[in-house]
């Protein structure tokens, strides 16, 4: 029943569902990542100069924990519409799959520019839903075409199994 009562009450806004981070604990994920940049800073002066080489670096040793994380963060974001993504996220997976077999390209390509977007903060470690509200328009228009269609093809098998005058 717990979970029940916590689940409605984060739904309804009286919970805060953001997870609160703490900086100023020993060893965190912060003061070590600090600690790594102020050493470089003193090392070069700058860090500018340096970003490139570490990213290379640490993506040449680490790629699949990054693509690890970058998946969840990537599921995170998508959810734009609050609870009407779980409508809208599989009717939309539908009408790409759907665009695809049928060779109909456009809502492929109207959706493009928002998946691309969705991955570059998932990369980016952004989870936030505020960035990718460019997903609206594609999931909207797939979760459209697969409403009318499945109301056409219902619409049409009502009339063929209606007895004739």
């Amino acid at each position: 029943m717990r979970p029940l009562i916590s689940w409605m009450a984060a739904i309804s806004g009286y919970v805060n569902r953001s997870v609160q981070v703490v900086y100023h604990t020993r060893d965190s994920f912060f003061h070590v990542g600090r600690g790594r940049r102020d050493t470089l800073v003193k090392e070069y002066g700058r860090l500018d100069p340096r970003i490139a080489d570490i990213v290379l670096d640490e993506m040449r040793a680490n790629w699949w924990r990054h693509l690890l994380v970058s998946i969840p963060l990537g599921w995170c974001g998508m959810w734009v519409g609050w609870l009407w993504s779980l409508l809208l996220v599989p009717l939309f997976g539908w009408a790409c799959v759907r665009a695809a077999r049928q060779s109909q390209p456009l809502l492929l390509l109207y959706a493009a520019p928002a998946i691309v977007m969705l991955g570059l903060h998932a990369a980016v470690a952004n989870q936030s839903t505020r960035y990718n509200l460019i997903l609206i328009g594609p999931f909207s228009v797939g979760a459209a075409w697969i409403i009318s269609a499945t109301l056409r093809n219902a619409r049409w098998r009502s009339r063929a199994l209606a007895p004739g005058p």
